[in-house]
């Protein structure tokens, strides 16, 4: 073998074992590009899901804004309603203090009204308190002046009464004697067949009991000979303030007297215990 083959059979291997390492090179700086790569696309890919995860939690993170977001603006609303309400109530209170005030100055203008009608009350009254004991002092002296009127009014109707009890009397008598000029006629009253005497003075008494006897009504009296009464004296009968009817004495002791009953008030009687009085004086 020559020495030229020989340098050629070298140099075609150190040109193989040149190809090569820049071959094993090439190769090597190839795959570094592709694990780059590949490393690239791997963190892309985390990256990718890093930034759905992101997304979704900005998503979320929005929504809880958007909440907040509608919350604050309720909030606003309920602050401005709020507000809103107590301006009215601080209107309202303005005007109850003004009504209160108003209030308070009638009560005090009632107040004072109501005291000075008080104080004319008391006046009044202390007037009319006045007036009343000066009538009560009256009334001892008024009554006995309606008693003693009453008493006046008896003794009228009982003159009254015997009166026509006696105009009656003469009518029958002149009926009887045919209206003639007197003659044989009586013309004293018949009202009994004794004489009628009147007490000196008048004098009051009760009926103590009463008796029946062949249809004539007797009384008996605590009033006697003492009292100025005798047979014949005319009492009139009375009750309460009411004139009952007329007795006239027919005996008579000194401590009491009987009578008969000869004339009665329409629809009365005489009873026990009612008053009787003489019609008076001459």
């Amino acid at each position: 073998m020559s020495a030229l083959t020989k340098i050629l059979i070298v140099l075609q291997l150190v040109f193989s074992l040149v190809v090569s390492v820049l071959l094993v090179l090439y190769v090597s700086k190839a795959e570094e590009p592709k694990k780059q790569a590949m490393a690239e696309h791997t963190q892309f890919i985390a990256n990718s899901a890093a930034l759905d995860k992101t997304n979704q939690m900005l998503a979320a993170k929005n929504a809880e804004v958007t909440a907040l977001n509608t919350q604050v603006t309720n909030l606003n609303g309920a602050i401005v309603n709020a507000q809103n309400d107590t301006a009215t109530a601080r209107a309202e209170k303005v005007k109850a203090d003004a009504a209160l005030v108003a209030q308070s100055s009638t009560s005090l203008q009632v107040q004072e009204k109501l005291a000075s009608l008080t104080a004319s009350q008391e006046e009044r009254l202390a007037a009319l308190t006045e007036d009343l004991k000066k009538l009560r002092e009256q009334v001892p002296s008024l009554t006995k002046e309606k008693t003693d009127l009453s008493r006046v009014v008896l003794e009228l109707r009982s003159q009254l009464d015997a009166a026509n009890v006696a105009i009656k009397q003469y009518q029958v008598i002149l009926a009887n004697n045919g209206g003639s000029n007197g003659a044989g006629v009586n013309m004293k009253p018949q009202v009994s067949e004794m004489e009628t005497h009147v007490a000196a003075a008048p004098v009051n008494g009760t009926v103590t009991d009463v008796a029946t006897s062949a249809g004539r009504v007797h009384i008996e009296t605590k009033l006697g000979a003492r009292d100025g009464i005798q047979v014949g004296t005319k009492l009139l009968v009375y009750r309460g303030n009411g004139y009952v009817g007329d007795v006239q004495v027919e005996s008579v002791s000194p401590d009491t007297s009987v009578a008969v009953v000869v004339a009665t008030k329409a629809g009365e009687t005489v009873q026990k215990g009612d008053y009787v009085a003489t019609v008076g004086g001459n």
